[in-house]
């Protein structure tokens, strides 16, 4: 059976501040109230490999986490194989999304592969375990503490908007792409080339810089996450791959947080596409540029049609 849990909580602190907590796996003992000892086995820039003794019951439990770091997005990934007995693998993902140069969100997402029988018992935990653990990072970050804000590079990005409405409304906006040609000035067009559950194939018609381009995304929804991931299997030009994921975070009952992430890489050869651009700088600007327009046309649409 699978799970799928969202939590969060909102920080009085800058992003990168609870940022550096989530990733400084030597200050756990001191912040997590159940932790009794992290040490990282291994790490690298993007990497973690850290053992954690927590309490457990009337004693104490000792398992090792694989963590990937994505600092551009202020993002760490863990899994866990066989954490614990009928548990085939727990996924987790945070990310913290600033509100503002002082306040963010700190958002937590499980993906839990488990038996039927031990579903319960696991959503249970989760929610109690990470209940606590959020309040435990929101009371360490309003201490201050030397942090690096993120560095964006030119093939990563983020949006966000602010929504006067419930997450649930913004989600099915978000979901709904046959609503895109009327709600996005750029898009003139969408095909739905297959639908299999939660997962979508769309072909997105769209005037980029005055000319009619075309590429197709995959979406796979997330319902129980307000999540949508999506990757492109036709890019856009210039474009050799990308990626993104779209989140809808509650806030209050009639207020939520939009955040989408994208990331890609360009092609090898930029040559004759378009006219004036011939280098893979040159590419790389022009897409950021149309990406960075497009999202926050798109983040303003939604707000709009979401009061």
């Amino acid at each position: 059976m699978s799970l799928e849990l969202s939590h969060n909580i909102v920080c009085p602190a800058p992003a990168e501040r609870v940022y550096a907590l989530l990733t400084d796996p030597a200050g756990w003992p001191g912040i997590l109230t159940p932790c009794k000892a992290a040490r990282v086995l291994s790490a690298t820039a993007t990497t973690q490999t850290v053992e954690l003794t927590m309490t457990a019951g009337t004693g104490t439990a000792t398992w090792v986490t694989e963590r990937v770091l994505r600092p551009e997005f202020y993002g760490v990934e863990e899994g866990q194989p066989r954490p614990m007995p009928r548990v085939e693998r727990i996924d987790t993902s945070w990310r913290v999304v600033a509100l503002d140069p002082n306040s963010c969100v700190l958002l937590t997402e499980h993906v839990v592969d488990a038996a039927d029988d031990a579903a319960a018992h696991v959503r249970t935990m989760i929610h109690r375990n990470i209940g606590s653990a959020l309040v435990d990072y929101r009371t360490a970050s309003e201490k201050p503490r030397a942090a690096t804000p993120m560095i964006m590079p030119d093939t990563r990005i983020r949006h966000t908007a602010e929504c006067a409405t419930d997450a649930d409304t913004v989600y099915g906006i978000v979901c709904d792409t046959r609503s895109w040609p009327t709600l996005f000035d750029a898009c003139v067009g969408v095909e739905i080339v297959r639908e299999d559950g939660n997962t979508s194939d769309v072909r997105v018609f769209a005037e980029q810089d005055g000319r009619r381009v075309s590429w197709e995304t995959r979406r796979t929804h997330h319902p129980a996450l307000r999540r949508v991931d999506y990757m492109l299997p036709v890019p856009m030009p210039f474009v050799a791959e990308m990626a993104g994921q779209w989140r809808v975070i509650p806030l209050e009952a009639h207020r939520c947080l939009l955040a989408v992430d994208r990331w890609w890489t360009m092609l090898d050869d930029v040559t004759g596409i378009r006219d004036g651009i011939e280098t893979v700088a040159q590419a790389t600007d022009f897409v950021r540029s149309y990406v960075d327009t497009n999202a926050g046309a798109e983040m303003r649409a939604i707000a709009a049609v979401a009061r």
